[in-house]
């Protein structure tokens, strides 16, 4: 149910292609954080246990909900680390890792979504790239 709910906010959200904020400006999503491209910090990432329930693209913002076990989750800090390795194939393939800091000590099953801005992970001479995040099975493409 929360799936579906989600779901339909984010289609709202891109069905207002002419809404404007109070500046005037266009938002259809914003994006909470920016995702970091570098083979060193892809390959020396740790991680607290983290599992990943959905994910949408919109625009060139990736919304992500996950869940690990805490107390509250008003401590976790994110990020999402690309490594500079672009795969050759068609279209190419980029490997992601959704870093979780988790410092909390309690039993409870927290859900939060966060949203990156994944221009950055575009390819050169190409409209999309599949991004391989882990903790998701199945590639996701993007297309810009």
């Amino acid at each position: 149910m929360k799936k579906s709910l989600l779901l339909l906010i984010i289609i709202m959200f891109a069905a207002c292609q002419d809404c404007e904020d109070d500046s005037g400006s266009i938002n259809l999503l914003d994006c909470n954080l920016n995702t970091t491209v570098s083979s060193l910090a892809y390959q020396n990432s740790i991680s607290s246990p983290v599992s990943i329930s959905f994910h949408t693209i919109t625009e060139n913002c990736l919304a992500l909900d996950y869940n690990a076990s805490g107390c509250d989750g008003s401590s976790w800090e994110v990020e999402l680390i690309a490594s500079e390795d672009i795969l050759e194939a068609n279209p190419p393939q980029r490997n992601l890792k959704l870093i979780l800091i988790n410092q909390e000590l309690c039993t409870a099953v927290i859900q939060q979504e966060m949203t990156f801005d994944i221009t950055n992970l575009q390819v050169a001479n190409n409209n999309s790239v599949l991004l391989n995040i882990d903790e998701i099975t199945e590639p996701i493409l993007y297309e810009y």
